[in-house]
């Protein structure tokens, strides 16, 4: 979902708030991340959750971009 937004600032020419997107885009992908790879043999509901958080972000992602673009 954040992707989809940094692209589309970007694309506005706000390359400043493009950059600052990604770095928010970076930490959440690390904390988020090192939380499924601690103990992943031990609890697959992280992988699961993890995969479902993808998908939905995405989702999200590709709304969020219809709203924007339509304006």
């Amino acid at each position: 979902m954040l992707s989809t937004v940094r692209i589309i600032v970007i694309a506005k020419n706000k390359k400043i708030l493009g950059a600052i997107l990604n770095g928010l885009i970076s930490l959440v992908w690390i904390f988020s991340t090192s939380m499924v790879i601690s103990n992943i043999n031990k609890n697959i509901f992280k992988i699961i959750s993890f995969c479902l958080g993808a998908i939905i972000g995405s989702y999200l992602g590709s709304i969020i971009e219809n709203r924007i673009t339509k304006k």
